[in-house]
């Protein structure tokens, strides 16, 4: 049997529209199945007032004369949604948040979101490029990863933002050759300004003084282009990508498909808005019944509070007064090693006085739930004011970790 495989190399926003498992320039799998994203009927689009901030901030810095820098053709824009169309591929889009932003520090912490997968990814900037330092395939939860050690490099863009300007924007894995039996290689991605001051019309808008970037991935016909307009950031990419057909595992041929992602729309004031499952008692070991709660993350948004708003809203009648009162302190999380540590306050020890040992470890294991599907995480810690969590009927260990239901940990 002959398998069609797209191997499309990509950056940014172009990253989702895959079919099978492909690298992007850094080596990052993606699963199986055409990504699309998910309505938001609250999303109204406002793309005028999108080219007209643009138009004018590109107008003023030609008029002052300034120097434009990365950070004027990739800004950060808070509580901001950039949705992207694509043609090409059917039915594939995505929607661009930014979860953290520490412009003090030069980084930040952006999501790309389709329904079958949300791409986290952090970037910094120094020395007058743009960096992406981290970048993780499935972020199902809300956490501040800017400050983590990076896992890869890869150079978006670079100054001087001259015609001609070059750089090595990093690695991939691509085809050098359609030979049948041939091997997927690294490569490097060369990255080169080949044009400024451009004219470009997206669903979204024209936007003028955009900046053309042309990614070339060295010995192969693969290639992107990407434009980038001041205060707006990348608007589309142009992509053209090899695709593999393989049998028994095997490379059988090799050909090449167009892909475009455009900017459609930019809605200002739109949070973040996902849904995590509340587990309850009744049933907990085996498989917790649960209510889902809608949550909503500002740019840069505490996860803690709005676990607590959250945990002191259970429909539950047990639950609700058992989370009377209790407030996660913090949670840390160390994503590698699959685990959270989830420190609340006395209150919930307090509550769990007077119930037998089946009822407190039911509760005990529906917050476990509760919690490590909100960060994400098959194991989890519950300590109490940071000391292990410990009452008449349960004493846990210093570094006892509780495996959470697989669905909970998947949740989203």
């Amino acid at each position: 049997m002959v398998q069609a495989k797209f191997t499309m190399e990509f950056y940014s926003e172009t990253l989702a529209f895959l079919p099978r498992t492909v690298y992007n320039h850094i080596g990052f799998a993606y699963p199986q199945g055409i990504i699309s994203i998910r309505g938001n009927d609250r999303v109204k689009n406002r793309p005028k007032l999108s080219v007209l901030i643009a138009a004018v901030i590109a107008a003023n810095l030609v008029s002052c004369g300034k120097q434009y820098t990365v950070l004027d053709y990739f800004p950060f824009q808070a509580d901001t949604a950039y949705r992207y169309t694509t043609e090409g591929m059917s039915g594939a889009a995505q929607t661009v948040y930014i979860d953290y932003a520490h412009p003090d520090a030069n980084r930040w912490q952006r999501r790309i979101i389709a329904p079958s997968q949300i791409v986290g990814e952090c970037l910094s900037y120094e020395d007058g490029q743009l960096s992406m330092y981290y970048a993780e395939n499935y972020m199902t939860y809300v956490y501040d990863m800017t400050y983590v050690s990076p896992n890869m490099s890869s150079v978006v863009l670079k100054e001087p933002l001259t015609r001609g300007a070059v750089w090595k924007r990093g690695t991939s894995s691509a085809y050098t050759s359609a030979e049948p039996g041939s091997a997927a290689e690294t490569v490097d991605i060369m990255a080169e300004i080949t044009d400024v001051g451009k004219t470009v019309t997206t669903p979204a808008g024209t936007y003028q003084n955009a900046l053309e970037v042309t990614a070339s991935y060295v010995g192969t016909e693969q290639r992107s282009v990407e434009y980038y307009a001041p205060g707006v950031g990348l608007v589309r990419t142009e992509t053209h990508t090899q695709s593999a057909s393989y049998s028994g595992g095997q490379l059988v041929g090799l050909e090449y498909a167009d892909i475009t992602v455009e900017l459609a729309e930019i809605t200002e004031n739109t949070p973040y808005s996902f849904s995590k499952e509340f587990y309850y008692p009744a049933g907990a070991v085996g498989g917790s019944p649960s209510e889902t709660r809608e949550i909503s993350h500002a740019t840069g948004g505490d996860t803690e509070a709005a676990f607590n708003a959250a945990l002191a809203d259970y429909s539950d009648e047990t639950m609700r007064r058992l989370m009377d009162g209790v407030a996660l302190n913090k949670a840390s999380l160390f994503v590698s090693a699959g685990r959270l540590r989830a420190d609340f306050n006395s209150r919930l020890t307090a509550n769990m006085s007077g119930l037998s040992y089946a009822e407190e470890r039911a509760a005990l294991e529906a917050l476990a739930n509760t919690v490590a599907g909100f960060y994400g995480a098959p194991l989890v810690c519950v300590t109490v004011d940071g000391a292990p969590y410990s009452t008449a009927n349960i004493t846990q260990k210093t570094d006892e970790y509780m495996a959470a239901l697989s669905s909970a940990a998947a949740d989203e």
